[in-house]
């Protein structure tokens, strides 16, 4: 693996450890040899996602000419589709409880979308969910070859394909798992065989109940090479694109084809004979045995890590040999690379000099549940808390608005506090654009300009911590005077836009303790009305109450919504405004004085309040509206 040693010596100064490390020679070179290897034999390849979790691999994947993915989880599958993904097999027999079944319906109606089932229960409520949907729900029976994990006896397959179809789903095949393959040199092809007997004996099931299977759905990595031949037309690797040790040892791959490794640093020698590295459990997982080690570290000899702890790993040190000294950076090679690459939010990629090609988000790590981990533990809520002097550094938050007003002073304060930030308005360019901001221009009246602004916010992010809803049109006219046209746009402008935002943002926004948060822009003008303003406060009205609805529906998912109501607020355009009056400073006291603070607000002032929404300060906060008015709402 002198490929592996090589590209870290050229980044080796530069990596902060423990990282995953992707040489992107070796990983195309595996995409590509596996498509190859597919379309030698007819074969439809659907690589399994649960391996990277990162959307920059799957498009690389699908550019080869994979006909879709796989996923392991609704959340996986979440991701992928808002990036874009249009054709996902969760191959796992998901059980819809919880906030799943509006999940699978949501996906089911926006991708093509295919679930693993082995049982009657689970078919029945996945029924249930699909009931009265525009979307249709294609399902693929598991079948047990001989991992005894899930999946029906092939002998069944018909019988539950056919209840399926009773309850409105869709049954296109069968597929299995050969998990016995990984168990030693010549288990291989062993499984395989295993595999397509149990897979015939599926396929004859189906015809016996009058249901053609046109998927046969093989797995894994280390069967890969076997699962060719009558009747699989479809195989769904993962490992393939990264490679470890124990496919090696299997005779899955070869070492040039080991596309992984993480970076970690010789922290300690203090014992003879041992150096402990900075890569534990934390980094590696527990996938080992103290007779094959938990890890390879190159360049050592013996190299293999004996035993972990959660951020220790000891690597023995043989008498002969170089010992690597202190502060010595080491490439370690893992056993299984599916937990090392969940254990991190992104992979440094590099090419075979070491030089830095790019970094990639893990963008569907941890996505295991929405339903969230409320944990009132202040320390869990860290990224939210304020720091000194950065309380947001690195929140990925989405705001729209961005180009002008108040969205632009959201938008410089986000910034200020060290947010990562993906930015909408409706100008052609941001003007006060920081060249590490990414800036999208469109309407957000269009459904499909929002879908792709959240595929992008996929690509950029994985997930979104803070959205910050802060576009809108001002409206002015008698209610009796106002058009049609016009009240469209303005309800478009003002409230329907904000609801598709929120639908296409919500997927992406990150479960668990730390949740996320939404802060809605409405105005005073949404709690008190104003003579000639009737439909602009009904607009904003609705606003407040979509998101106060929206602050007890995805409480479960312990994302918070607020909304911010400012008042008369001098931006640019309020002040253009007051000095086309006949006598500007009398016209601008006049306003001031209905306003118990006697002013108008700033823009900072707002942000301020928007902050605030957006931080771990407001932990505890929603379904709140904060008037930002100088005591206007009080009367």
């Amino acid at each position: 693996m002198k490929h592996l040693e090589q590209a870290l010596d050229g980044l080796s100064a530069r990596v902060d450890t423990p990282s995953p490390v992707v040489v992107i020679d070796a990983l195309q070179a595996n995409i590509s040899g596996m498509q190859q290897f597919a379309a030698a034999h007819d074969l439809a390849l659907r690589p399994h996602v649960k391996t990277h979790k990162c959307i920059e691999i799957g498009r690389l994947q699908l550019e080869a000419g994979a006909v879709g993915i796989t996923a392991g989880n609704i959340g996986e599958a979440e991701v992928f589709a808002a990036a874009g993904f249009k054709d996902i097999f969760i191959a796992y027999p998901v059980w819809p409880a919880g906030t799943k079944p509006g999940r699978i319906r949501h996906l089911a109606e926006t991708v093509g979308l295919r679930l693993g089932i082995d049982s009657r229960q689970a078919v029945a409520r996945l029924g249930e969910t699909m009931r009265g949907s525009s979307g249709r729900l294609e399902v693929v029976v598991e079948v047990d070859c001989g991992a005894k994990r899930s999946g029906v006896a092939p002998e069944k397959a018909g019988e539950l394909a056919a209840f399926a179809a009773a309850c409105g789903l869709i049954p296109v095949g069968v597929h299995t798992y050969p998990g016995h393959g990984g168990s030693g040199v010549d288990a291989r092809a062993a499984a395989a065989r295993d595999q397509s007997a149990a897979l015939q004996r599926a396929v004859a099931a189906f015809d016996q109940a009058g249901i053609e299977a046109q998927v046969v759905s093989a797995g894994s990595t280390p069967t890969a090479a076997f699962s060719t031949g009558t009747p699989i037309n479809e195989i769904r690797p993962g490992e393939y694109v990264f490679c470890d040790m124990d496919n090696m040892r299997l005779g899955a791959c070869q070492p040039e084809q080991i596309a992984l490794f993480l970076a970690a640093t010789v922290v300690s020698d203090s014992v003879p004979k041992q150096v402990i590295l900075d890569a534990g459990t934390k980094a590696l997982g527990r996938e080992g045995s103290p007779a094959k080690g938990y890890g390879t570290a190159l360049g050592v000899e013996g190299g293999h890590l004996s035993l972990l702890n959660e951020y220790h790993g000891y690597l023995k040190l043989s008498d002969d040999g170089d010992h690597p000294a202190l502060g010595t950076v080491l490439a370690v090679v893992p056993n299984h690379v599916c937990p090392v690459v969940n254990s991190f939010d992104e992979l440094i990629v590099v090419n075979a000099a070491g030089n830095p090609v790019s970094q990639w988000p893990v963008a569907a790590r941890g996505r295991l549940s929405q339903c969230g981990n409320h944990s009132t533990d202040p320390a869990r809520l860290d990224n939210y808390r304020r720091k000194d002097p950065v309380r947001l550094e690195n929140v990925k938050t989405v705001i729209t608005g961005a180009t002008s007003g108040i969205g632009q002073a959201v938008t410089n304060s986000f910034r200020n506090e060290g947010a990562r930030l993906l930015l909408t308005g409706r100008r052609p360019t941001l003007g006060n654009q920081d060249p590490e901001d990414a800036y999208l221009s469109g309407d957000l009246n269009d459904d499909t300009f929002v879908r792709a602004l959240a595929a992008r916010a996929a690509q950029d992010f994985g997930t979104v911590d803070v959205l910050v809803i802060g576009h809108g049109m001002q409206f002015g006219a008698p209610l009796v005077d106002t058009s049609l046209e016009d009240a469209r746009e303005v309800l478009h402008s003002n409230l329907l836009s904000a609801f598709l935002v929120m639908k296409h943002f919500v997927p992406l926004m990150s479960p668990g303790a730390q949740g996320g948060s939404i802060v809605c822009i409405s105005s005073r003008l949404g709690i008190v009305g104003k003579p000639d303003e009737t439909l602009y406060s009904a607009a904003k009205g609705g606003l407040i109450m979509l998101a106060r609805g929206a602050a007890i529906e995805l409480a479960e998912r312990n994302i918070r919504v607020n909304v911010v109501a400012p008042g008369l607020t001098a931006t640019d355009t309020i002040e253009a405004s007051l000095e086309k009056r006949p006598d500007p400073e009398a016209y601008r006291r006049m306003r001031e004085s209905s306003i118990p603070l006697r002013r108008l607000a700033t823009p900072n002032e707002v942000a301020d309040a928007v902050l605030f929404f957006a931080s771990g300060n407001a932990s505890y906060i929603t379904g709140t509206v904060l008037p930002v008015d100088g005591g206007y709402t009080a009367f």
